[in-house]
């Protein structure tokens, strides 16, 4: 993390893909995407083509994707599809800062697509 502070990037969101059971349960989870922001709260995320290669050459993102694909199987619903789940498609976003000491949601929230 003291490198991504170095490179500018205070914040990382990885994004994860989440098939579930018609109980609700996570049943298959991929990572979808990694965003990297220069800020600690909203803003646009990085976009120079030059220092995400930079930034991926770290070889962090696989790690925090991998760290982010274990803390999703123990997240909570925030938004439960109506009227009775069924096999699905949905997600959830686990968030990184550079400062390990700063507060920062501790457990994933699932939310719902359109996706089937």
């Amino acid at each position: 993390m003291d490198e991504l502070r170095k490179l500018g990037v205070r914040r990382i969101v990885i994004w994860i893909d989440i098939r579930f059971s018609w109980r609700g349960r996570p049943k298959k989870m991929n990572f979808n995407r990694a965003e990297y922001f220069a800020q600690y709260a909203g803003g646009i995320p990085i976009s120079d083509r030059a220092q995400l290669e930079i930034i991926r050459a770290t070889g962090l993102e696989k790690d925090l994707s991998a760290i982010a694909l274990e803390n999703a199987k123990d997240g909570f619903w925030m938004d439960v599809p109506r009227p009775r789940p069924h096999p699905f498609v949905g997600g959830t976003e686990i968030e990184f800062l550079d400062d390990e000491w700063l507060p920062a949601l501790s457990g994933a929230l699932y939310f719902a697509s359109g996706k089937k």
